[in-house]
């Protein structure tokens, strides 16, 4: 039996367990096949490691993302969109939407999700941010 407090109703209904809802966002079919995948894939975050995005340049430089979802969705809909997936063996992106890849490190990714390591500089839309791990 699930522990419950004493004093409190057990008929109150609550709200379903899992992940919060996600803000909608209109984006192609691919990308929408893309994004499946990338979900499909994520997983638990490597121990003891969170991943950040720190943006660098661009209106919100200085500004830290924690990449505590399974899956992030960066960019801009319409122009670049890329996914930054937490599996076991780490932090991945994948491009999912927009003519141009994302650049890692100055070289652009290509249709496969490629492992972000410490320091990587990531350039999206136009944007520069860096990936780290926060132990």
């Amino acid at each position: 039996a699930p522990f419950e407090m004493p004093g409190t109703a057990t008929d109150v209904p609550q709200p379903p367990a899992g992940p919060a809802p996600r803000e909608t966002q209109i984006i192609s079919a691919a990308a929408r096949q893309a994004v499946a995948q990338a979900e499909a894939a994520a997983g638990e975050a490597p121990a003891g490691e969170l991943g950040v995005i720190q943006v660098l340049s661009g209106a919100n430089a200085g500004r830290e993302l924690r990449l505590v979802k399974s899956l992030t969705t960066l960019g801009k809909p319409g122009r670049q969109v890329a996914v930054i997936t937490r599996r076991p063996h780490g932090y991945f992106i994948t491009h999912v939407e927009g003519a141009s890849f994302p650049l890692v490190n100055g070289r652009a990714i290509d249709a496969q999700a490629r492992l972000l390591h410490d320091h990587d500089i990531i350039e999206l839309a136009g944007v520069k941010m860096e990936f780290f791990l926060q132990r």
